[in-house]
């Protein structure tokens, strides 16, 4: 059997991006396990940009899970709504523990992945495609964690919202 690390909800590593970046057995399971908010991005049409998140009350360390209009779509959206490069460095100004995003990629239509080097850069986990359609906005406790292979640059994951 055959699949490619990126279906399905998945965790990626630097090394996805990044030609010397961690692998996913190197990175740190802290990042895809503890503490986490949902918040309700619904509203937005495209992008997510800092102004968005500067609404917030986002916390140092806190995994934050980003709930879009993305979450209710079952078919491929090639307009899915994504994590801006400025909202990037938000986060990473904050530094926040992880990102998750309930689109495929955390951003689209870039040839640089300016997020994704931004986000990787600054330590922070990054896990992709969570459907969070019937997830309310709130306070829980995420577990992410990524299979630990070897010379892999994502891997799939079962996330798992407990409620606090």
């Amino acid at each position: 059997m055959k699949t490619n690390f990126h279906i399905g909800t998945h965790v990626d590593a630097p090394y996805h991006m990044q030609e010397n970046g961690k692998k996913m057995v190197e990175m740190d399971l802290k990042l895809y396990y503890g503490p986490s908010t949902v918040y309700d991005l619904t509203e937005l049409e495209d992008a997510i940009n800092r102004s968005d998140l500067e609404k917030l009350e986002l916390q140092p360390d806190d995994i934050v899970l980003f709930k879009t209009r993305n979450s209710y779509d079952d078919a491929w959206n090639p307009k899915f709504v994504y994590l801006a490069p400025d909202a990037a460095r938000y986060l990473a100004e904050i530094g926040v523990r992880s990102v998750a995003l309930d689109a495929m990629s955390i951003e689209r239509n870039t040839e640089d992945h300016e997020t994704h080097h931004i986000l990787f850069d600054a330590g922070i986990g990054l896990i992709e495609d969570v459907r969070l359609a019937d997830v309310p906005a709130g306070r829980y406790t995420l577990s992410a964690l990524p299979l630990a292979m070897t010379e892999a640059e994502a891997s799939p994951t079962r996330a798992i919202l407990i409620e606090e």
